[in-house]
């Protein structure tokens, strides 16, 4: 299987007016993580008024880095949203990470 570098953005956080946990884009940290094997998750057409397609591929990362659902994930030139909290799978090598990513357009 060839594996691939994908980049995590990881946002700074603040706390907003509600005392929720908000990314700020405003100051981003970019991560490069090689040695990543990406899998197709499939695409949908949603048809309400308007042409909307969303992607959700998924990342293997060879490691557990650090992945929450506030980042975002550069695959292929293309940047997604990670879709809910990432899975940690423990492997005989080692943990390694699953992350749902998804990204809508239309």
């Amino acid at each position: 299987m060839n594996t691939e570098s994908v980049v995590i953005l990881t946002p700074a956080s603040e706390t907003d007016r509600y005392g929720n946990t908000v990314a700020d884009w405003e100051d981003v940290t970019y991560t490069t993580v090689d040695g990543c094997l990406v899998a197709p998750g499939g695409s949908s057409e949603v048809n309400d008024g308007r042409t909307a397609t969303t992607e959700a591929p998924i990342v293997y990362f060879p490691s557990a880095p650090a992945v929450t659902a506030l980042c975002r994930v550069r695959v292929r030139d293309e940047t997604f949203d990670v879709d809910g909290v990432p899975d940690r799978w423990e492997t005989p090598r080692g943990p390694r990470l699953v992350v749902k990513l998804r990204k809508v357009a239309g």
